[in-house]
């Protein structure tokens, strides 16, 4: 009866979600985008595994600071994940959901790995309680445990500008210089 009641939960959910507006929230590792996560309503969360640098790349978890509810799983990589609800503290922030994805493969693959989609319900009394800058998405790039950033769309965030190294700029002189040693040879004398 229970899994019934959230099956009907979950499709209404799901039917009156797409008529609420839409929030994404992009995640950086400073410069590269990582990861989207685009909400319907505050209840329906879609994640997106964008792109990582390096191999081996895969989103650990997902913690949220918002309303209280009951979790529904509903995509195929969140179906593997697991959930905790009530407050806890992470890198000195306190947040109140955790979806942890599995962080090995195991005999089912089922690590989320670049070019995943994680879709999950949240039923919650009140979409708008949701604290969208209280994001902290865990993963493991090139090797090394990082917390991505995060950026609502739209709002004026943007990801840090790379410092070009010495050699590029070298090169680019270098470059310059060719191209005027090239124009001022082909004057006519």
């Amino acid at each position: 009866m229970q899994s019934r009641l959230k099956a009907l939960v979950a499709a209404s959910l799901i039917a009156t979600g797409g008529a609420a507006n839409a929030l994404i929230v992009d995640f950086y590792d400073g410069t590269d985008l990582i990861a989207t996560m685009e909400t319907s309503g505050g209840t329906v969360f879609e994640l997106e595994f964008v792109d990582a640098p390096g191999s081996g790349a895969f989103i650990d978890y997902v913690n949220l600071a918002g309303p209280g509810g009951l979790f529904l799983n509903l995509g195929a990589q969140a179906a593997s994940a697991s959930y905790s609800a009530g407050g806890f503290t992470d890198a000195g922030e306190t947040y109140n959901w955790r979806i942890d994805f599995p962080n090995s493969n195991g005999p089912f693959g089922n690590r989320f790995v670049v070019g995943e989609t994680a879709t999950w319900t949240i039923a919650v009394t009140d979409p708008e309680a949701w604290d969208f800058n209280m994001l902290h998405i865990n993963a493991f790039l090139d090797g090394e445990s990082i917390k991505l950033e995060s950026c609502v769309r739209g709002a004026d965030c943007v990801p840090t500008t790379p410092i070009p190294e010495p050699s590029t700029y070298a090169l680019m002189l270098a470059g310059l210089g060719v191209v005027g040693w090239m124009a001022r040879r082909r004057r006519p004398v």
